[in-house]
């Protein structure tokens, strides 16, 4: 995964992630605010776990040398970012990282107004050919956007700081179809500030996170038990486009009907104990798992066996979403 508690040095934060797996798939379009220059080879930053908090749907950390504070939140199709920049006359600045973090076949990306960039990255790691694009919208202007060709990096500057401490928020949306997909999901987005989408996320999870309650037990039992159920909940992960729309097994685009595709099927992992659950305490979520391994199967000739990102990688022995759709 990308996020390991020994670490001390963060490089910055993307927007796809896999859980326990022992791949280097995903961390698509890396983010990093910084005061540095465009000509820095190195943006990372050391930090500290006593300036960081983690809760589900929300992530915060002080970058030490910039000095920058980072807020993370999720919606279900947008990644949220506020930055804090602190001191006056210091840069604020954006570097996005297209070649990080598996081997980069291809990628683009364009200025479409002045506050919001399109993009895309062809990858090769486990899945064998990865497309996404991505749309971001920034609450402050563009003051320059430049793109170092070797290093796939795109900087964008918003001018210094004019006051000692300013915000600039930015909003990421994905989509495995194209520019335009990523836009209508980034439009579609019903949240327009950090603090309405961290409240959010916060239900949301409140949601699901209360659909079993608990009696007795020391607070570490609570704990270890809600964070397993926590677990369960971050894959598979939501697919298809706002509209419906993903693209297929074999490269095409389809559209969904009246339910959600979704992707990341470790199956042979997660058939004996993860999808009973599902089973039990998310109906809707096992339907839309069993309309997606029904459409692998008429584009691809057989069930998901380990799906990642509308690629059949054919890990492990054993044809596990039979016992996901018999349940």
């Amino acid at each position: 995964s990308a996020y390991h508690y020994s670490d001390s040095i963060i490089y910055g934060f993307s927007h796809t992630h896999l859980s326990g797996t022992g791949c280097s798939d995903y961390g698509d379009f890396l983010f990093m605010p910084t005061t540095k220059d465009k000509n820095s080879k190195n943006f990372s930053e050391s930090f500290s776990h006593k300036n960081e908090k983690a809760s589900a749907g929300y992530y915060s950390v002080m970058l030490n040398s910039s000095p920058i504070f980072v807020e993370l939140t999720a919606t279900p199709r947008a990644g949220y970012h506020l930055y804090h920049y602190h001191g006056k006359d210091r840069n604020r600045n954006l570097m996005i990282d297209l070649k990080h973090r598996d081997f980069l076949m291809e990628c683009d990306w364009k200025q479409i107004d002045s506050k919001t960039i399109i993009g895309m990255r062809r990858s090769k790691a486990w899945n064998e050919n990865q497309v996404v694009y991505f749309a971001a919208s920034f609450s402050e202007t563009i003051q320059s956007i430049d793109f170092d060709s070797i290093t796939k990096r795109i900087f964008i500057s918003f001018g210094a700081n004019m006051a000692e401490d300013t915000k600039i928020q930015a909003v990421v949306s994905l989509s495995s179809v194209s520019n335009d997909g990523a836009l209508r999901n980034l439009r579609a987005e019903k949240s327009k500030t950090f603090a309405e989408a961290q409240l959010l996320s916060k239900t949301l999870w409140e949601k699901e996170l209360g659909k079993i309650d608990i009696e007795g037990g020391s607070l570490e039992q609570q704990r270890i038990f809600y964070t397993a159920l926590y677990h369960t909940m971050i894959t598979p992960n939501l697919y298809s486009d706002v509209d419906g729309q993903y693209q297929g097994m074999d490269g095409k685009t389809y559209t969904t009907k009246n339910y959600d595709r979704y992707s990341v099927f470790s199956l042979w992992d997660t058939y004996r104990t993860l999808h009973p659950l599902m089973t039990i305490i998310d109906q809707k979520r096992s339907l839309d798992y069993v309309n997606t391994a029904l459409d692998i199967y008429k584009q691809n000739g057989i069930l998901p066996v380990w799906e990642l990102a509308s690629f059949e990688t054919n890990c492990m022995i054993g044809m596990h979403g039979i016992s996901m759709i018999a349940d």
